[in-house]
């Protein structure tokens, strides 16, 4: 099982996977966020691995739209996005 995939679903754990699955903090361009989505621009789409994404404890699922690749967590979205914004510095 891969390193981020644990039974924690504490926003700084599905945070930390998250980016894990995208690329890592490196691979992300920008971020936003809507009523139930993180939204990530991606410099290099092929790092991102949407099954993981969707395996991941707390993440409802992950889907591309628009060129970004959208994550709906299962609850907790601001908390987990104010964690990545934590980790990757903005």
């Amino acid at each position: 099982m891969p390193s981020a995939l644990q039974d924690d679903s504490s926003p700084r754990q599905v945070a930390c996977a998250v980016l894990e699955y995208i690329g890592g903090a490196g691979n992300v361009v920008s971020m936003s966020h809507c009523f139930v989505r993180l939204r990530f621009a991606v410099s290099h789409e092929e790092q991102v691995d949407e099954g993981l994404l969707s395996a991941v404890p707390g993440v409802a699922m992950a889907l591309w739209q628009r060129g970004e690749i959208h994550v709906v967590p299962r609850e907790h979205l601001m908390e987990i996005y104010s964690e990545i914004q934590v980790i990757v510095g903005r």
